[in-house]
């Protein structure tokens, strides 16, 4: 028996193999090597000891590391679960060089470390490989070990691979590291520091989250925290779970390459375990003994391991390694344990910040407050992509609270009913960085940002999102003054549930949200997927067969939608928005997602670019606002040249906002064959004109028709001529009589300016 090996102190395996897939894995190593032999690791788990042949460097190995020609190992395969569990492989030699080696995961139950013989998960990777192939790569692993390759990045510190931990301990990373490098401990003398930490209540490990450092300047806040966590009436009954941790470090300069793979399991072991690294630990055992505040007997100890060079996947060159404590009175002396006080080893965590979502996630978070109307199923739900993609800059409002039937589709959950849906929601987004000080997002009922006694917060806004679908609203927003700085994007679904609408202003507001919707109608024309929608809109007007009664008032109804639905435009929409976030477009933007249920279910996308409207007040009364699409002024020129001597004119084609007073011109009908022309005159005919604009009102499911006249005065003059206003009086006769009446709206086109009349 040769006692060097570990595998010597293993029972033979006397059982019968059930699992076939292991049966022939088996037989390849039965049929390969002579020595083959069957052991048992465990109640569930069988090993099998071998020796691999390893080629070695002809020059000697790497620093002289002890891998040898032959080096004997074990395959530990599962009973019941291989191959869908992959083999662990150890080395089996005892005296294997462990502590100068990297991927070696730490050795647990008094036995030899097992190799990390590939970067993540070892059963994805094995799901299409066989037992040659791992064979292959643990006779690789070993050729590496001894020519100095196993390290992949040679300039910096491979940590130790961690396996088989009790808990957690979260903590960020950089803090402890200037803890350690800035020795901000309470004693300057002594190389620890202790600080807050709060255990989350899980039942199956435990998880301490670090709250504070206790400092000179806050050591009495800190202990008076400490001890409001209990209960005064007697009991000790634990209002928070806060514990006092500590960090060690080496007080030296001397830095460490050893690994030690073999982590302390109790006090005894633990000395030694510093002593290895030049942590001195006399003083901090001296203190846990005699002034140690932990009301629980679990505490974190955090060691600070200082390494050659900067350690992969981290900023220093400081690694950390994570335990708990199990200290009770009994086992303390006067200045040391009277007991080999029992030690686990726990993982760390960093905590989530913005920065770390924002890297995880692939976003760049762009600084500027970020203003959201409407927390409803879409709102929420954006919201919450911004907040997991570290946009956490926000100010949520929505009147509403959260009603039963909104859980069908809300980012928010049971445990929010009755509460306000913005307030809930930013509670909800603050949770996820729970790590942070302050709370960056905040829920309103509602921010009037035409409030002047809050001029200085609308002026910190760069974004206003309205996720409303409110009509009301969305008029806000097109008459505010106060808001000319900020970039305003609307999102909304229709077609019932199957098209996504995202409209994003250009600079200065131009193209505004009103331009763009008016725009998005226009496209009836060129797009038969945009007019087929209007026209579904028409039929849907009349909403029985799609809204479902959820509770008893006028407004208690809601439109029958799908939460993958929901999700899918929130999706998009999110996604869309975190680009123009950091790279805000020049033009308007509009953004279609539809989905598609037949023949199959799927999604289709379109981005449509908005250039700047041109805008006029009407030259008889300045309160009305009259915006031209960019093409139609463009259109009315070339037609007046084409005219030459002659006037010419024709209809204007729009829509009319009496709430906004705003005139959207998109589009121009030409005009009719019976009309006449002279230099000084013109007289629009009527021949066809009334089938061409119930065309135009059709197609574009009623939103767009007929909104007034044009006509040219090549030579002058640059005002109505007493024709026009014999015109415009006639017109308005009629205009007064329609059930919703219309302005009466004409313009004047000279070869030098455009001449808005709204009567």
């Amino acid at each position: 028996m040769d006692k060097n090996r570990f595998s010597s102190s293993l029972s033979n395996f006397e059982g019968k193999i059930r699992n076939p897939e292991l049966r022939d894995s088996l037989s390849f190593f039965k049929n390969n090597f002579p020595s083959f032999k069957i052991s048992i690791w465990s109640d569930s788990q069988v090993a099998v000891p071998l020796s691999l042949n390893v080629c070695l460097p002809s020059l000697g190995n790497y620093n002289n590391i002890d891998i040898r020609e032959e080096e004997p190992v074990i395959f530990v395969f599962d009973l019941e679960d291989y191959p869908t569990r992959a083999p662990l492989v150890f080395t089996d030699r005892l005296d294997f060089p462990k502590d100068q080696l990297a991927h070696l995961y730490i050795a647990t139950n008094d036995r030899p470390p097992a190799f990390c013989y590939i970067r993540g998960s070892r059963d994805e990777w094995y799901a299409n490989k066989t037992i040659k192939d791992l064979l292959a790569l643990i006779q690789n692993w070993l050729q590496d070990a001894a020519t100095g390759e196993l390290q992949l990045n040679g300039k910096n510190f491979d940590p130790l691979r961690l396996e088989g931990y009790s808990g957690t301990i979260i903590y960020d990373y950089d803090f402890f590291v200037d803890v350690v490098k800035k020795n901000m401990g309470i004693f300057p003398s002594y190389n620890f520091a202790f600080g807050l930490f709060e255990r989350r209540s899980q039942k199956s490990r435990s998880t301490f989250k670090f709250l504070k450092l206790a400092t000179v300047a806050n050591i009495s806040k800190v202990v008076e925290e400490f001890k409001e966590g209990l209960n005064n009436d007697g009991k000790s009954e634990v209002k928070k779970n806060l514990h006092f941790g500590y960090i060690l470090w080496a007080s030296g300069a001397n830095t460490f390459s050893n690994y030690n793979v073999n982590l302390p399991r109790k006090w005894s072991e633990f000395r030694s375990f510093c002593d290895s690294f030049g942590v001195e630990v006399k003083e901090f055992e001296s203190f846990l003994c005699n002034k140690d505040f932990n009301h629980f007997a679990n505490f974190p100890v955090i060691v600070g391991i200082k390494r050659p060079s900067q350690l992969i996947g981290f900023s220093s060159d400081i690694e950390f390694i994570n335990f708990q404590f199990t200290v009770f009175n009994k086992d303390k002396g006067e200045s040391h344990f009277l007991n080999d006080v029992p030690i686990k080893f726990f993982a760390h965590n960093q905590p989530l910040t913005p920065g770390l979502a924002s890297k995880i996630s692939g976003i760049f978070p762009i600084k500027g407050l970020k203003m959201i109307y409407g927390c409803g199923a879409l709102g929420s739900k954006i919201a919450m992509h911004f907040a997991r993609g570290g946009q956490i800059d926000m100010v949520l409002n929505d009147p509403d609270s959260l009603s039963p039937h909104n859980l069908v589709r809300h980012s928010l959950l049971a445990d929010n009913l009755g509460e306000n849906k913005a307030i809930a929601l930013a509670k909800e987004i603050n949770a996820i960085y729970s790590d942070i000080d302050s709370n960056f997002t905040v829920g309103h009922k509602g921010f009037n940002f035409d409030d002047d006694t809050k001029s200085k917060v609308i002026k910190l806004i760069s974004w206003i999102f309205d996720f409303t679908a409110s009509p009301a609203f969305f008029n806000k927003l097109v008459v505010s003054k106060s808001i000319e700085h900020v970039r305003v994007v609307t999102s909304s679904i229709s077609d019932s549930g199957n098209l996504g609408l995202t409209m994003v202003e250009g600079e200065t507001r131009n193209p505004r949200i009103d331009d763009l919707q008016v725009y998005l109608y226009s496209r009836f024309e060129e797009n038969p997927e945009i007019e087929a929608w209007l026209k579904r809109e028409i039929i849907t007007q009349d909403h029985s067969k799609l809204d479902v009664v959820v509770g008893v008032g006028c407004n208690s109804e809601t439109t029958v939608l799908s939460d993958s639905s929901v999700s899918s435009h929130a999706a998009f929409s999110a996604g869309v928005l975190n680009g123009l976030l950091v790279s805000p477009p020049v033009h308007g933007l509009i953004y279609l997602q539809r989905i598609k249920k037949e023949p199959f279910f799927k999604i289709e996308t379109e981005q449509i670019e908005v250039k700047a409207f041109k805008v006029f007040n009407a030259v008889n009364n300045a309160n009305w606002e009259i915006r031209f699409a960019s093409n139609v002024l463009e259109t009315m020129r070339e037609q007046m040249i084409t005219s030459g001597k002659n006037e010419t004119g024709g209809v204007l084609i729009g829509i009319s906002n009496a709430k906004t007073r705003t005139i959207h011109v998109v589009n121009l009908l030409p005009a009719p064959l019976d009309s006449q022309v002279t230099p000084v005159c013109f007289f629009r005919g009527v021949k066809g004109l009334p089938g061409a604009i119930r065309m135009v009102t059709e197609n574009s499911g009623g939103q767009l028709g007929y909104i007034g006249e044009w006509h040219s005065h090549p030579h002058g003059p640059e005002s109505v001529s007493e024709t026009d206003l014999k015109t415009v009086q006639r017109f308005k006769a009629e205009f007064d009589k329609l059930r919703s009446p219309l302005p009466v709206f004409l313009t004047i086109l000279t070869p030098e300016k455009i001449l808005p009349f709204v009567f």
